[in-house]
């Protein structure tokens, strides 16, 4: 398995969500040895296929991954097709009024291997389901525990876990926080408070000092 190096993108004690996108190989030769599933049939990118896009920034091959809960790590499947499948039940194509999210659904994403131009480095950028595409844009309502994101309060993070478990410390999925931007920024939240929140979500595909999920005019709905 290849070594990666975390990048932080603001100084002081915030945490950021850079932490999720900058994970990356030390170089290429260690490309070779990410994560295979055990399968002869299985189709790997090796090749460089990129297209470069206006802002320099591109996707690195066509192989696609998904992030393995038991060794807490990507793992390479096969090759991207579009679109990914739902893989939670659930019809999203007519929403009215605010949705309740579950983690699950947050979880059920792909990723692919990214080059960004800006930061002059490869990250794992995430591919969403169409359930999730429904929602982009959309008002949800979800719970989970509260890990406070900056000094002035304006903006927190939302976890499935508690920090001990959470992504932070390397314990879940990076699809498993949340950047939530909070309509009352005085409220103050002890760590791991596990409460209800209701805002806009805005799928974030290719910003990597934003998590994979930002939650904007955000309200606690319970306590």
């Amino acid at each position: 398995m290849r070594k990666l190096n975390t990048i932080m993108g603001l100084v002081s004690t915030v945490i950021i969500a850079t932490f999720i996108w900058l994970i990356i190989p030390e170089s290429d030769d260690a490309q070779e040895e990410v994560v295979i599933e055990n399968n002869d049939s299985l189709q790997i990118d090796e090749g460089n296929t990129a297209i470069e896009e206006e802002n320099g920034d591109y996707y690195v091959d066509d192989s696609i991954y998904y992030w393995d809960e038991e060794i807490m790590y990507w793992v390479a499947e096969g090759l991207f097709t579009e679109p990914i499948p739902n893989v939670i039940d659930g019809d999203f194509d007519e929403i009215s009024g605010p949705t309740k999210v579950d983690w699950e659904t947050l979880l059920a994403i792909k990723y692919r291997l990214r080059y960004f131009k800006s930061k002059d480095i490869e990250m794992f950028s995430p591919v969403f389901t169409d359930a999730l595409l429904a929602l982009d844009g959309k008002e949800v309502i979800i719970k989970g525990h509260v890990i406070p994101f900056d000094e002035e309060g304006e903006m927190l993070a939302l976890s499935a876990t508690t920090y001990s478990s959470c992504y932070f410390c390397g314990n879940a999925s990076p699809a498993s926080i949340i950047s939530m931007f909070m309509q009352d920024t005085e409220k103050e939240y002890i760590l791991d408070e596990y409460r209800s929140f209701k805002g806009i979500l805005k799928l974030n595909h290719n910003d990597p000092d934003q998590f994979y999920y930002v939650l904007e005019d955000v309200i606690q709905i319970d306590g």
